[in-house]
């Protein structure tokens, strides 16, 4: 699914996808977006016609309850002061990073990040 079309079930608007992506404002997985025509290979639900996605502080929430590693490694990486939409390009290794490869964090705007399901 291309990432423009992703944006706009999001709801943010077509020119304001523009915008941002000119001015260098999309992130994904820590590289600034240059173009949004970008095919994202994603999990779609057929079913529902909806893909699923989730903010950012829900899915470190849901790591949070689901581990006590998963806990404790996002304290030292708070800690080591990474930034939790650049994690999967920071050098680490364990089992957040890992949970962090099955998904694309998508930095929408300073304060909104969105978790995108990769398809597995």
């Amino acid at each position: 699914m291309k990432l423009h079309k992703i944006l706009l079930v999001h709801g943010i608007f077509s020119q304001d996808i523009k915008n941002k992506v000119k001015c260098g404002q999309l992130k994904l997985d820590g590289e600034i977006v240059t173009d949004s025509n970008i095919d994202l290979d994603i999990f779609y639900d057929e079913e529902d016609e909806k893909f699923n996605f989730m903010d950012l502080g829900d899915f470190v929430f849901y790591l949070i309850r689901s581990s006590k590693e998963c806990r404790n490694q996002l304290f030292l990486l708070k800690d080591l002061n990474i930034n939790l939409d650049e994690i999967s390009n920071c050098g680490l290794s364990g089992k957040i990073i890992e949970e962090f490869k099955k998904v694309h964090v998508l930095k929408v705007s300073k304060r909104e990040s969105i978790i995108l399901i990769k398809n597995v």
